[in-house]
């Protein structure tokens, strides 16, 4: 059990971090597109969403990575927290 929550805050940890590095740069992308650059904004938001639901992706794929057993609880827990943590943010 220790090890799960373990794994599950590693998790949790690289898929909020993403999505904070992800929100940063697209933050810092749409400011620099607004000002008339040649990219237009759907384009950068379309690819920002992918990257955000990669980074759930990816989270998961770490949780399952480490433990022995297929626990689908433990990578939904690691999406729902993030979900969590990004509405308080």
């Amino acid at each position: 059990m220790k090890d799960r929550i373990k794994w599950i805050l590693v998790g949790l940890g690289f898929t909020f971090g993403l999505q904070v590095i992800i929100s940063v740069v697209y933050t810092a992308i749409a400011y620099s597109a607004a000002r008339g650059s040649v990219v237009p904004q759907d384009t950068i938001v379309i690819t920002a969403f992918g990257f955000m639901l990669g980074a759930f992706l990816i989270g998961g794929f770490v949780v399952g990575w480490m433990s022995e057993e297929m626990r689908l609880l433990d990578s939904v827990t690691v999406a729902a927290l993030t979900l969590v943590l990004t509405l308080l943010v």
